[in-house]
């Protein structure tokens, strides 16, 4: 291993039983990396060199942002620790990467759900709506350029702060571009991916136990406890919703303003409210802005 790894893995993290298989995944590559992992549960086990682990009992997406600012190489890529990646799959990022991107700009990969690849619809900021921009998986950009946009709005809790900052970048007139050849899909313990997999026969037997059975008996899950209110913030940042009559009127907008209208929304290109970036005040203590906890 280098001083410098050429690319820094940043994950919040809780799976702790899952590190050694993450980190023998992306050790598959010959690119020299890091892993920093960031969460409140400490592992009780040796850490490999490049794989460093911050305690921290703040809410998940800042525990990305204090990833990021201990970060030591100049790319960072945003993955989970419920995450299997392909072979070889840094070395196929940083070499799509270096080809494709200048400073300004954000690569993704691939993503399998359930055992099958994600279709173009699903990565769409608003699925099935015409010129919707495409959202990032395994979101990998220059770390200079995080700082520049202002890092992770705080008012996000756990999850959609990555489309937000892809959402910035392009704003900031940098591209995105996707590695075709670079995989990435999410690991489920047998009994959630049973149940995920067959929602719709358990909504069957009634929604109080179909709640508890979600939110109590599977494994932990940021996107079943926070997706729903951050996704609030999210659109709260980039879209704006007006009657019939105001879209009629909305409708002359240059195409350089706006991505999509649905329904009655309209996607704007240009963020509608400020960035509250994190401060270094007792960041790996407290929460800043809206908290939340990991379970």
């Amino acid at each position: 291993m280098s001083n410098l790894p050429k690319i820094t893995v940043v994950c919040s993290g809780i799976r702790v039983k899952s590190w050694k298989k993450f980190y023998d995944n992306l050790s598959d590559s010959e690119i020299d990396f890091e892993i920093i992992m960031t969460g409140n549960i400490k592992p009780k086990f040796t850490l490999p060199s490049n794989f460093k682990f911050i305690y921290s009992n703040v809410k998940p997406a800042q525990c990305i942002e204090i990833g990021v600012r201990n970060a030591s190489s100049d790319l960072i890529i945003f993955l989970a620790d419920d995450m299997k990646c392909d072979n070889k799959f840094l070395d196929k990022m940083y070499e799509s990467y270096n080809i494709n991107c200048s400073e300004n700009d954000a690569l993704g990969c691939l993503f399998m759900k359930f055992n099958k690849l994600w279709d173009d619809e699903q990565y769409k900021y608003w699925p099935n709506i015409k010129n919707s921009p495409h959202m990032p998986m395994g979101l990998m950009l220059n770390k200079a350029l995080f700082h520049k946009i202002g890092g992770l709005d705080k008012r996000f809790i756990a999850i959609y702060w990555d489309l937000d900052i892809l959402l910035r970048v392009m704003e900031n007139g940098g591209s995105y571009y996707v590695c075709k050849s670079a995989v990435c899909e999410e690991i489920f313990p047998l009994f959630d991916y049973l149940f995920l997999r067959y929602r719709s026969y358990i909504n069957l037997i009634g929604r109080k136990i179909n709640k508890y059975l979600f939110n109590k008996v599977l494994f932990p899950s940021l996107w079943r406890a926070y997706g729903e209110t951050d996704r609030e913030t999210l659109d709260s940042f980039w879209v704006k919703e007006y009657s019939s009559a105001e879209i009629s009127d909305q409708i002359h907008l240059l195409d350089s303003e706006y991505y999509a209208i649905k329904d009655n929304k309209i996607h704007f290109k240009q963020r509608l409210k400020k960035v509250s970036s994190y401060t270094d005040n007792n960041i790996l203590e407290i929460s800043q802005s809206e908290s939340g906890r990991w379970n």
